[in-house]
């Protein structure tokens, strides 16, 4: 379906932009990161992982018109899952900070390498968009 492909294109490039920017080493100018201060809100960020990983989970599920059945997007979906996951665990950190115990091998693995799942969930949010019927992207 073309409007599961717009949101896993539009949702991998949005939530790898925000999880990838916290691996700049140069701070960005003041506009722009009074944009991003707004879309680092709790909220929006839990808001955002949940569509994501939605998303990503679609992309699983539907395909193109006469791309191929799941191989089409698995690795958009797949990287989409990813940063849908590190969203959401993140806005799980920071809203019940005494809970996240439960979660450490994932935030371990997912949050301490967030801007390494934002560059992937960009860069293949990108080369989706540039090439939508090539198998795999």
């Amino acid at each position: 379906m073309v409007q599961v492909y717009f949101l896993l294109v539009a949702t991998n490039i949005l939530s790898g932009v925000l999880l990838a920017r916290s691996g700049l080493k140069h701070p960005l100018s003041s506009d722009l990161e009074a944009f991003f201060s707004v879309l680092e809100k709790k909220w929006f960020l839990g808001g955002l992982g949940l569509l994501t990983f939605v998303t990503g989970f679609l992309g699983l599920l539907f395909v193109l018109p006469g791309d191929q059945i799941f191989l089409g997007d698995l690795i958009p979906s797949l990287t989409a899952l990813l940063a849908g996951t590190s969203l959401i665990l993140e806005f799980y950190q920071k809203e019940m900070p005494e809970k996240t115990g439960n979660t450490k091998r994932l935030d371990d693995i997912l949050l301490n390498n967030r801007w390494i799942v934002g560059l992937l969930a960009t860069g293949f949010g990108i080369l989706h968009f540039l090439a939508p019927q090539v198998i795999f992207l």
